[in-house]
């Protein structure tokens, strides 16, 4: 049994539906959306958020990401929401049923939980669909309150052999109203 099914999220599940500005989002989660904590002082939100979005990709640098996460929440006293992002064609539907995609996010997720749990921690995985990648991070961070989201990127170049951040990492940075890490991955060796 996955750590999806384990959850509730079977792969033919249908998605709840999210309308964030104009933009709908496909969300498949176990979790509560409820944590973290915003005062509010001189009409401004003052950030005290303890909880931390890590974005799962399902690569090599998932285990790194994860035990930074974990490591940051609990000397915070906050919780982990670790992310896996499918960016769905517009050709189809946003909350579209992608088995084969959902099938490689559910072992990714589990692989997550596995290495907060050896960490002492506990994860909190969740797959959303979305046309955009890099908003739906940012709206999840807002969501779950986070302090701090964390991402990995691969070390890959453009045509002109320069480093090339790709599409998400740049929206993120301008539009989180968090903190934002991103760890990017050794360069190979020619």
């Amino acid at each position: 049994m996955s750590i999806l099914e384990r959850l509730g999220i079977h792969p033919g599940r249908a998605a709840d539906k999210l309308d964030t500005d104009g933009e709908t989002f496909a969300h498949f989660s176990a979790s509560s959306r409820q944590s973290g904590k915003i005062a509010v002082q001189n009409g401004e939100h003052s950030m005290s958020l303890r909880n931390v979005l890590v974005a799962i990709h399902g690569d090599d640098m998932d285990d790194e990401l994860i035990r930074l996460a974990c490591m940051m929440a609990k000397a915070r006293k906050g919780r982990v929401f670790g992310v896996y992002g499918v960016e769905v064609p517009r050709t189809l539907p946003v909350d579209a049923t992608l088995p084969e995609v959902t099938e490689k996010a559910g072992q990714a997720l589990e692989h997550a939980v596995e290495m907060a749990e050896r960490t002492n921690f506990e994860i909190e995985p969740e797959i959303v669909q979305s046309r955009h990648y890099g908003q739906s991070l940012v709206d999840e961070a807002e969501s779950h309150q986070c302090g701090l989201l964390i991402l990995g990127i691969p070390y890959r170049t453009d045509r002109s052999g320069r480093f090339d951040p790709g599409e998400t990492v740049p929206y993120v940075l301008t539009h989180a109203r968090c903190r934002v890490w991103v760890i990017r991955g050794q360069q190979r060796s020619c």
